[in-house]
């Protein structure tokens, strides 16, 4: 499958284009980690990029 046949897939599936998703679930992460965890910004900064 060509990626822009799975980016429009992915998209019709999901709602949002796959970098969309994947931007939305790394700050979801980040900002989970940052309200319970003790760990510094840059820490978790580059364990999510």
């Amino acid at each position: 499958m060509s990626r822009s046949t799975f980016a429009l897939n992915f998209k019709l599936a999901v709602g949002a284009s796959p970098i969309e998703y994947l931007t939305r679930w790394r700050m979801l992460l980040a900002g989970d980690k940052l309200a319970h965890s003790r760990d510094p910004i840059s820490t978790i900064a580059l364990s999510l990029a």
